[in-house]
């Protein structure tokens, strides 16, 4: 896995949280998109969506400049020492699309933004800055 889960709670005081992993690609150490699970603090999963690299033109832009792109669409865990294997994503798709599941199942949550545990925090976790951090889940 390269990094951990990133929960937040996007309005305060809800019991929804909202869960983002990196979903494992087709071949060892691949990433191939983003999921999204929203969870109720005492009931559990409620749903679950796949938000996929490709289809949300996130390496669009280094594939097309990348001629024999191995695993178009994807990304490889990188080393602790050299730039994140996700730099020079674009990310507006994803962000769209998590901006737009989040305004279905959490009204608010793109209202007001509080200083920690919001939903726009989810999204800047997404980052082409972040760095990868190899092990399990956080929690």
């Amino acid at each position: 896995m390269v990094s951990d889960s990133y929960i937040a709670t996007p309005v305060p005081g809800s019991p929804l949280r909202l869960r983002i992993d990196f979903t494992p690609g087709i071949y060892m150490h691949s990433y191939d998109g983003l999921r999204l699970k929203l969870l109720h603090a005492e009931q559990g999963p409620i749903d679950q969506i796949v938000l996929g690299f490709a289809e949300h033109h996130t390496f669009r832009r280094r594939d097309a400049t990348t001629s024999g792109t191995a695993w178009p669409g994807t990304f490889r865990r990188g080393t602790e020492s050299g730039p994140p294997p996700w730099e020079g994503a674009d990310l507006s798709g994803l962000r769209s699309a998590i901006v737009q599941y989040t305004d279905v199942w959490i009204s608010g949550a793109w209202k007001a933004p509080t200083p920690t545990g919001t939903a726009s925090r989810a999204v800047q976790a997404i980052s082409p800055l972040a760095r990868p951090r190899t092990g399990g889940s956080a929690r």
